[in-house]
């Protein structure tokens, strides 16, 4: 697959990666129809953040689940998803109490896009890896449009 990383300053570039696999029964693997530009990915791109080269890309997006492990029941192959850029369990105290960015159970931080709260890749990919599936995804209606779903990765 490929995935967009940033380099240095003022240089990003295609690298080809390896497939995301299942390895384990919480996880889905979502395929990227629409990864939006947040305001940080511009001045990462800039080289105006302290996040250290090189690094997968990107934390808002949505996509199409196409695979998903043997506990996750709450999303299905051929689902319309947002990816929320937070990366949480949905069962510890923290997120429990709504505060997602703060999950116990990964690095503080942990995000799509920057690799220093936890190497789990870019938005601005062909596939990403959602390690837990049912807490983190969101069904898209089919009444709304892909482009609109996007702006929706960054606020949930």
């Amino acid at each position: 697959m490929r995935q967009l990383y940033y380099i240095r300053r003022g240089k990003l570039e295609w690298r080809e990666s390896p497939d995301y696999t299942i390895q384990n029964p919480d996880q889905a693997i979502v395929k990227s129809i629409v990864a939006g530009r947040c305001d940080l990915d511009y001045y990462i791109a800039l080289g105006a953040t302290p996040f250290q080269a090189p690094f997968a890309i990107g934390h808002e997006s949505m996509g199409e689940v196409v695979e998903v492990g043997a506990n996750v029941k709450r999303v299905k192959v051929g689902d319309r998803v947002v990816v929320p850029f937070h990366i949480s369990c949905g069962h510890c105290h923290n997120c429990k109490r709504g505060i997602v960015a703060f999950c116990n159970s990964v690095p503080h931080g942990a995000t799509y896009g920057i690799k220093d709260f936890g190497d789990f890749g870019g938005s601005v990919s062909d596939l990403l890896l959602i390690p837990y599936a049912d807490s983190m995804l969101h069904i898209i209606p089919e009444s709304v449009s892909s482009i609109a779903a996007v702006a929706c990765s960054d606020n949930l």
